[in-house]
């Protein structure tokens, strides 16, 4: 027994836990030792989830008669198609409805959160509000609707959430978030009730604080209603309710549910303010409403968004009393235009596109908004809350996602950071035991400048791409495990968390291969030497090939499990990196062949990719590699992807990290997830145009009907040969596609790839023959018929 274990042993023993000691020695050895503890962020987030989640699963079960948030409702009652026993599960987490939608400004790195029944929730773990109606004595909540339409207001994070109520009223919340001048970030939210019914109503409106959010409980240990209108949760300002109430009522836990006092804000019998020792106080403030049929009344509410401030300043009069004051500046619907207006001016910059998908055109729109969204100055995060961290992997393929798009200014305000974020060592650093992170960063900055040619940029991130550059081959060569087929490769690692735990990865063989070759050639763009980062890549390139031919040779077949200490399993989609994006393999290499159709016979269910390991669901981004690779390979089975992706995407065109195969709701990670935003951007990009190999592809992949009688419009495209503008032009019979572009280094040639077979072509009216349409990219026009 080694000294750790001895010492742990000791521990187990001290604390009465012994008997468990077999269990923790067996799960401690599997896969292999790295040399480094498990990433601290890791850590504290699933201390939170467990430590919530008992409280959660206790709280909540002897209280099913409480008004819930969403998840809560389909995953705790028997009767619902979510729901998830609990008797020997300790924690109760979302694991089923993990969906929500983040809303966020241009000029703010704070964003809210709304889940798919409207519950604003303003910052990561906050309290949430919701919008309460009380009809003939019952309180209707959108949590318990059978039926509720979310849309994005002009595809930008603007979000609408409508439910009506016995046919009589109808409850739509708007909700957005804007930076101002004097109050930080702030959410502003207004709900509409209209009469729908032949006859007049009468019945209250509320805004109700609650202890809960899309993860779990969230404690409020004191709520304080002030006559002016401001909303105090545990000593600190938390709202501002913009019309005098009619009535305020609260409670506790021990007392129940604030909607059985519904009574008391009608008839003005609570006290404005509830403590509650186990964190559970809520309180709604009531509104008297009377409307004849298709009148509306409106209410307006207004919440900080940051965090920080709120927990560093607003507890404080002298911070509070001024904020609750200019917090309520300006009207909601000016407010709104101005922010729609800002938001369209910006998205006016970058790709365009017009295509004959309505669906598909508005999802394009709406996660070019997100991509901005998730852009935070001087970082990038994969999500607006679970995940509102800066991880390198994330942000590889995010930065590049936003540079494709054309933002290169942000992209650069982040990659800018890059140079405080290496260690003196040349590691790239986010989280301890990522492998991969230096590949990641060196080839993001390579990109940009693929995407650029900007050689300033290129001058000033010189020394940390060979710094990187060199850690990477001293990395690899610190493995020294000389059995076959692990020889001269990366050293275990944790890597991507959804592939198991410490291994030999060849996604972190990859990365590191993608990072050298983007070294090497900034060292040709730069005409410095680097003959040993040529021979450190010769050296990592001989010994992953030659770890692929072991795991060939076990196998029986060329094709990539995830390590080579693995059979094939669904963790072997984090080897389509070679090929997506990384470009190490061609599209058509054997091992890419293979392991894609394995992929698709036997992890698809349902037309998506579902993923075992670790995300238990649909693996969302995961099934966009796929289709990445099909692309590649001219297939028309991406759009059967994408049609799927599609399918599952939330009304507001936005997926979670993994989907549950029943509910279709989100299983882990952030509900909103920034990855799976960045990869639908550059597949609908890669669709309509792509680099390959110094060529440019038009359409690579596109349905047929967009051939037949519709027009493809692309420009502002940013490609690695300038700006591209191209339209196609179709009739029943006939293709016309007109190239505009704007190199700033030309392709070696052009392929225009068809999805109909085509019987002439005409290339600047002259004929062409071959089997694939292909010419030089001086060419302005090319004609088919077919």
């Amino acid at each position: 027994m080694r000294v750790k274990e001895f010492l742990l042993a000791k521990a187990l023993n001290l604390i009465g836990l012994g008997y468990i000691s077999d269990y923790v020695f067996a799960f401690l050895s599997i896969g292999y030792p790295s040399g480094e503890s498990i990433p601290k962020v890791l850590m504290d987030f699933n201390i939170l989830n467990i430590v919530r989640g008992l409280f959660t699963r206790f709280v909540v079960s002897t209280n099913l008669d409480w008004i819930w948030p969403y998840w809560m409702e389909k995953q705790f009652y028997a009767t619902s198609d979510g729901f998830s026993a609990r008797g020997f599960n300790p924690a109760s987490i979302n694991t089923n409805y993990r969906n929500w939608t983040g809303i966020g400004d241009l000029n703010s790195e704070h964003e809210a959160i709304v889940d798919p029944r409207g519950l604003t929730t303003p910052y990561y773990n906050s309290w949430s509000l919701d919008a309460w109606l009380e009809l003939d004595g019952k309180i209707y909540s959108p949590a318990k609707a059978k039926q509720c339409t979310q849309k994005l207001l002009h595809n930008l994070p603007i979000i609408s959430t409508a439910t009506v109520c016995e046919k009589k009223l109808q409850l739509t919340n708007l909700v957005f978030v804007r930076e101002t001048p004097d109050c930080g970030t702030v959410a502003l939210q207004k709900a509409e009730i209209k009469n729908l019914a032949k006859t007049a109503q009468a019945f209250y409106f509320s805004w109700a604080f609650r202890p809960y959010n899309a993860d779990g409980i969230a404690l409020i240990n004191k709520l304080q209603f002030k006559s002016s209108g401001g909303v105090f949760i545990n000593g600190r300002f938390a709202a501002a309710v913009m019309q005098i109430p009619s009535g305020i009522a609260t409670s506790s836990l021990s007392r129940g549910d604030v909607q059985f006092f519904f009574d008391e804000a009608k008839h003005g019998q609570t006290a404005a303010s509830i403590k509650s020792r186990v964190g559970m106080a809520t309180g709604l403030c009531a509104f008297r409403v009377e409307l004849k049929p298709g009148q509306s009344a409106v209410f307006e509410i207004r919440m900080p968004v940051n965090k920080e401030l709120v927990k560093r300043k607003l507890h404080k009069p002298r911070f509070s009393e001024p904020y609750s004051r200019n917090i309520r500046a300006g009207s909601f619907d000016s407010l709104l235009k101005e922010h729609i207006s800002a938001w369209q001016k910006k998205l006016a910059e970058g790709l365009q596109i017009n295509i004959p998908d309505a669906n598909l055109q508005n999802c394009f729109e709406a996660n070019k908004a997100f991509m901005l969204m998730f852009y935070d100055n001087t970082y990038i995060t994969p999500g607006p809350s679970t995940y509102h961290e800066f991880w390198f992997r994330d942000a590889t393929y995010l930065l590049n996602g936003l540079d494709k798009l054309g933002f290169h200014q942000e992209t650069r305000n982040v990659i800018n950071t890059y140079k405080d974020r290496i260690h003196a060592g040349g590691f790239f650093y986010s989280q301890r035991g990522e492998w991969d992170s230096n590949g990641q960063a060196i080839w993001t900055i390579m990109e940009h400048y693929r995407l650029t040619r900007d050689r300033d940029f290129l001058k000033e991130n010189y020394a940390i791409i060979k710094r990187g550059a060199r850690w990477i081959i001293s990395k690899a060569q610190s493995n020294l495990k000389l059995d076959p087929g692990y020889r001269g490769i990366m050293p275990p690692g944790l890597s991507a968390e959804h592939f198991g735990l410490n291994d030999y990865y060849y996604w972190d063989d990859f990365w590191a291969l993608t990072g050298l070759q983007s070294a090497v050639e900034a060292c040709e763009e730069m005409q410095k030497k680097g003959a040993s980062l040529a021979r450190g890549l010769q050296q990592l390139s001989e010994a992953v090939d030659t770890s692929l031919r072991y795991a060939e040779a076990r196998l029986g077949l060329p094709i990539m499990p995830i390590s080579p200490s693995r059979r094939m399993d669904s963790a072997a989609v984090g080897c389509l990196a070679a090929y997506y994006p990384c470009r190490l393999f061609r599209p058509d290499d054997p091992r890419l062949l293979n392991t894609v159709k394995y992929l698709h016979e036997k992890c698809f269910i349902n037309g998506g990719f579902f993923h075992d390991v670790n995300h238990s669901g649909y693996g969302t981004y995961l099934t966009m590699h796929i289709a990445q690779c099909y692309i590649g390979q001219r297939s028309a089975k991406a759009l059967d992807i994408l049609n799927w992706l599609l399918a599952v995407a939330s009304p507001t065109y936005c997926w979670p990290e993994a989907i549950h195969p029943r509910t279709l709701g989100g299983t882990i990670g952030d509900g909103h997830h920034g990855w799976a935003a960045a990869d639908i951007c550059l597949l609908i990009r890669n669709m309509l145009y792509m680099e390959e190999e110094n060529n440019l592809v038009i359409t690579p992949v596109v349905p047929a009907d967009w051939y037949r009688g519709q027009k493809i419009t692309v420009s502002k495209a940013a490609t690695y040969f300038g700006q591209l503008n191209y339209t196609v032009e179709t009739t029943a019979k006939t293709a016309v596609l007109t190239l505009h572009p704007r190199y700033t280094r030309p392709p070696r040639q052009i392929e225009w790839a068809l999805p109909v077979k085509h019987q002439k072509v005409l290339v600047d009216g002259k004929p062409y023959s071959g089997a694939k349409i292909i010419f030089p990219a001086k060419t302005k026009k090319a004609q088919v018929f077919y």
